[in-house]
């Protein structure tokens, strides 16, 4: 049996969200989704896209829209000092692993740039414990984490954050609007909703 994702969202409360597929499969839909239906219910959302500067997603929220891994970790630091979880919010982690790459200190010739590349990655570094940590300590903050790449290969941590955590769901993308939604216990094949012709 398919699933209809309009029709039940969510078939249990899951602590976070991994949306993995190909480019032009749904996942940014899907991820928009998961936005407006925690921006219309009074969370806040964060977008963190270094590829397209999360101009997908300008419309919900502009003022938490990161477009730099350096804002991103500032943001999540802030939320994790939070005492409460009063205020939900929803962190979208879109392009994730490019916002994660790495760079060489081979490729730049001078220290100071060198020096530029080692807080760059360090912020990179602090980018990847805390989306991990958000999925194991994320209920107890108020915050919702949902994160979007092309395949789970490309972020370790995806593993990693699959073994320690509890509550997590994955929908993966294998046709245009259709996949496999992965839970801890089980895996039941999905269909987004058609849009409706303009």
């Amino acid at each position: 049996m398919t699933q209809n994702i309009a029709a039940d969202p969510a078939r249990s409360d899951p602590t976070g969200v991994f949306i993995t597929g190909p480019t032009g499969f749904g996942k940014t839909a899907l991820a928009r989704a998961f936005a407006t239906g925690a921006r219309d219910s009074g969370a806040s959302v964060h977008v963190l896209d270094t590829v397209r500067g999360a101009l997908g997603y300008q419309d919900l929220e502009p003022e938490h829209c990161h477009s730099s891994v350096h804002t991103a970790v500032e943001a999540l630091r802030a939320i994790f000092r939070r005492t409460t979880s009063d205020h939900p919010v929803v962190f979208i982690f879109d392009n994730l692993a490019a916002a994660l790459r790495r760079e060489d200190r081979a490729d730049v010739p001078t220290e100071r740039e060198k020096l530029d590349l080692d807080g760059r990655n360090r912020d990179r570094d602090q980018l990847a414990d805390f989306v991990a940590d958000s999925f194991v300590f994320g209920d107890e903050l108020g915050l919702f984490p949902v994160v979007v790449t092309q395949k789970t290969s490309d972020i370790l941590l995806i593993d990693r954050v699959k073994q320690v955590a509890t509550g997590w769901a994955h929908f993966e993308f294998t046709s245009i609007g259709r996949g496999t939604l992965h839970t801890e216990h089980d895996k039941t094949p999905f269909v987004l909703p058609v849009p409706a012709a303009r």
